[in-house]
């Protein structure tokens, strides 16, 4: 009886090992031919993802079977997102080709350093991440790469940034890049 039960349990956890499904590939400029360092690539609505290396590439593993649309995000470029199935258990190599995201400024505005900036931060930070008891324990990554600007006159606050935003919710154990 206990050899069944161990003949049991050992195709259970085999099968579980054989059956992980990866996704490996490479991001790159669909104009230049270059590869897209840093770009995020996941699977949309799910926790999956990473960003792509130096080179380009990325490898995502380990995820249940199922059908996904993988997206590809990075600064400059068109955000694109494709269909993949893995409703049957197998490994993947895909070249993901992305465009150039191509767009004129209107404007540009050239304004004095803020010399109001770290009561700004303050109220952006309360504004962005809120004031609850977890709240209190995230903290912005980077703060330098967000320009503030409040208009006393219009009480207009404006906060933009050229990369994303990193989150570190150190009460959950997360760091979240906010696009």
């Amino acid at each position: 009886m206990k050899g069944w039960l161990y003949l049991l349990l050992f195709c259970c956890c085999a099968g579980a090992v054989f059956s992980q499904n990866k996704l490996s590939g490479r991001v790159i400029n669909a104009v230049t031919k270059e590869p897209v360092p840093f770009a995020n690539v996941f699977f949309a609505n799910t926790t999956i993802g990473m960003s792509t290396r130096e080179d380009g590439t990325f490898s995502l593993s380990g995820f249940p079977n199922g059908k996904y649309d993988i997206t590809v995000t990075s600064v400059g470029f068109r955000q694109l997102q494709k269909p993949i199935d893995f409703t049957i258990p197998h490994k993947q190599v895909v070249e993901i080709l992305i465009n150039e995201d191509t767009r004129e400024l209107e404007e540009v505005v050239v304004k004095e350093d803020n010399p109001n900036r770290e009561n700004d931060f303050r109220m952006f930070t309360n504004l962005f991440i809120g004031e609850t008891p977890h709240a209190e324990k995230c903290t912005i990554g980077n703060p330098g790469d967000i320009h503030l600007y409040f208009d006393p006159e219009t009480r207009e606050f404006t906060a933009h940034a050229r990369k994303p935003i990193e989150i570190i919710n150190q009460a959950m154990g997360l760091r979240i890049f906010y696009h």
